[in-house]
């Protein structure tokens, strides 16, 4: 097992401005591990990017991982979720309509961590900013983040550069060019009449990414560093340098770089360098290697000369840039305004169009919030610090997420307690829930809203008789098994004995049935006629608002409930009566007495539409096979961080496939925190 030879905490110098980045440098070794029959590479902290891995703290964490499931290699997957959890998150806006987040990904290392864990809480009107501040190139990397988010649109990606955009926009995910140097605060990075007393100045951290041995042959060149990471500075720097300065404070830093003629940047991948931008903020030019990660988001012909990976093209490039005598204020100017463009990319393209999705009242004056905004945080450090650099976290931690996430937004609108019964089959099953089911609860002595779903015409038609009786609003009374003589009897002894379905229970399902049609419910005589999509709609839409009166209230829709918005063609014969509907089962249940044509609704859709996280939504489901498809679509669209509890009569008992994929979803199921029974 590979040790960490040295680990880069954070600290701040001596006047607590300046924060270091947390780089922890793991031994590297160009040799794969062998694991299973597959390679597996190390590297040290975020620097080659030939090779998949970086190890912390003796686990490795996928940074540009070229794979598609590196699990196997754990041993156990706990050591992996939980090795390393802290967060950089930042809450930027908290309001009843949305919420903002910024999260960093370059700082966040625990990729599974964050994917498996962090991600999938966030909720229809959580808005996450994902700052991608190191470089773009690993195919799908983003994409995979992402992958269990239950709102993807509502995460965007702020890259450095239109290349590093373009790349992210490339894999699907919605991306702009806001670099973190955009943040960097001018008004501590400024041009000063300095004197000239360096040829060069490199402001840089001295580790191997930098690349620091490319100035070896530079004359008169100051280096500016947090730390030196163990690495051999007589071997690495340049024997000419005009020193090594550690640990400087912010002011100084500016006083630094305006006595030079001109800055380097040596290395060929990372982010947008804050040190770039500041070399340019100072009015002084650039010479740069060429590289990926976003700084040349600023560079132009006129601030930067470009070198090859040669320490004798360093130097050539030196001298012609200390020649050129190039106007410090046209390179402040320019590199400000570059600046502003990526600013107002966040405000008006991201911010202001949340806003306005969320019908939030700021999106109206959007200059003024968003200089609010951008004025959060104390502005002293170094490099700016604004609250859309999760640095320095407000939220590290997972509870700390949750406990906003998981508060009720409006006190004036306390969470609804609401029970949906699909497959109410005869209205039997709202009697047990009022009965059995919401003393024992832990929701007990609360009025509930209960929504029934009952796909079959005449069966409905018997669950709204039901409905009106609980609802104290009666015309008829429901029709039970004890008005047919013997009928009760006859049917127990059928269930207890599994008997088949005889003649004589036929016959008296054909009593019961003309009394379902002849009985009269508060929505007035039986039919089995369609409803049009407008009236679903209508009808639907009473759940979105909670109901003004106290106690437990009923509701029946004549509907079935699916991963669509479709219709059924359901045969109904008598013996349906004691074995539910089962066309999905491909069961015969001889010939038919009936054919419907049975509206479905997409219930992931209503779920969205009418409630929220802040609910009780408690779901039993007997729909004959539907629930598959249906557990699913609720899943695909993040329903799940909906529902509390489920109680399911699941019908893969039918199939081997069945049973696999019924146990998949039950696992599923448990890991989202959902209590799960079975329901018979």
């Amino acid at each position: 097992m590979l040790i960490p030879t040295d680990i880069e905490g954070y600290y701040y110098d001596t006047d607590g401005a300046r924060m270091v980045s947390s780089y922890f440098i793991a031994e590297y070794d160009d040799q794969p591990i062998i694991i299973d029959g597959k390679k597996y590479y190390l590297r040290d902290g975020g620097i080659d990017q030939k090779v998949g891995f970086t190890k912390y703290f003796s686990h490795i964490f996928p940074i540009n991982a070229y794979f598609n499931d590196i699990l196997p290699i754990i041993s156990n997957k706990n050591d992996w979720l939980y090795s390393y959890r802290d967060v950089f998150c930042n809450l930027v806006y908290d309001n009843e309509s949305c919420r903002i987040w910024v999260m960093s990904y370059y700082y966040n290392v625990n990729f599974l961590y964050l994917r498996d864990i962090v991600i999938p809480i966030f909720t229809d009107i959580d808005y996450v900013l994902f700052a991608e501040w190191g470089e773009c190139n690993s195919p799908d990397q983003n994409k995979k983040l992402i992958s269990n988010a239950k709102y993807p649109q509502n995460i965007f990606w702020m890259c450095n550069s239109d290349v590093e955009t373009k790349f992210v926009r490339d894999q699907g995910i919605q991306a702009f060019t806001v670099s973190h140097n955009a943040f960097i605060d001018p008004n501590t990075f400024t041009i000063q009449s300095q004197s000239k007393m360096y040829d060069s100045i490199y402001v840089a951290t001295i580790r191997p990414q930098k690349r620091h041995y490319l100035s070896k042959n530079l004359k008169n060149i100051l280096y500016v560093a947090d730390i030196s990471n163990n690495i051999d500075i007589n071997e690495n720097l340049s024997p000419y340098r005009a020193g090594v300065i550690f640990n400087v404070y912010p002011r100084s830093v500016v006083e630094l770089i305006n006595k030079s003629k001109c800055g380097l940047m040596l290395s060929n991948s990372e982010g947008g360098c804050y040190a770039s931008t500041e070399y340019l903020y100072c009015g002084i030019p650039v010479v740069s290697t060429r590289n990926v990660g976003g700084r040349n988001a600023y560079y132009d012909d006129y601030n930067c000369l470009f070198c090859e990976d040669t320490a004798d093209d360093v130097e050539n490039k030196v001298n012609q840039m200390t020649l050129l005598n190039r106007d410090p204020q046209k390179i402040r100017d320019n590199a400000i305004e570059c600046s502003r463009k990526m600013l107002d990319t966040l405000k008006n393209s991201i911010i202001r169009n949340i806003l306005i999705k969320c019908n939030d009242p700021q999106s109206n004056d959007i200059d003024n919030f968003f200089n609010m905004l951008l004025n959060k945080y104390d502005n002293k450090s170094s490099k700016g610090r604004t609250i859309f650099q999760p640095e320095r976290p407000t939220h590290n931690s997972i509870e700390k997420i949750l406990s906003v996430v998981n508060k009720c937004r409006d006190p004036s609108k306390p969470p609804r307690n609401i029970y949906l019964d699909l497959g109410a089959f005869q209205g039997d099953t709202l009697q047990m829930f009022r009965q059995n089911g919401v003393p024992t609860r832990c929701h007990k002595n609360v009025d509930w809203e209960v929504f029934s779903f009952e796909a079959c015409p005449l069966l409905a038609h018997n669950t709204q008789l039901h409905v009106d009786k609980l609802n104290n609003n009666s015309v008829d009374a429901p029709v039970t098994h004890s008005e047919i003589p013997g009928m009760q009897t006859a049917v127990e002894r059928s269930y207890k004995e599994n008997l088949p379905f005889d003649n004589n229970l036929r016959i008296m399902f054909e009593q019961y049935e003309k009394l379902i049609v002849s009985r009269t419910s508060s929505l007035g005589s039986y039919k089995d006629k369609n409803i049009s999509n407008e009236e679903i709609k209508i009808l639907l839409k009473t759940a979105k608002t909670p109901l003004p009166f106290s106690g437990t209230k009923y509701t029946a829709y004549a509907m079935a409930v699916g991963n669509k918005n479709t219709t059924l063609e359901m045969r109904w014969a008598y013996s349906n009566y004691m074995n539910g509907g089962g066309n999905l089962l491909n069961i015969d249940y001889g010939a038919p007495s009936h054919v419907f044509t049975v509206p479905v609704i997409r219930l992931s859709d209503w779920i969205k539409d009418c409630f929220t996280k802040n609910d009780y939504l408690y779901i039993k489901m007997d729909i004959e096979g539907m629930e598959f498809l249906l557990v699913e679509d609720l899943i695909a669209t993040g329903c799940l961080c909906i529902i509390k509890e489920m109680d399911i009569e699941w019908h893969g008992r039918f199939n081997v496939p069945g049973r696999e994929r019924e146990k998949e979803l039950r696992r599923i199921i448990a890991e989202a925190g959902i209590i799960l029974r079975d329901h018979y």
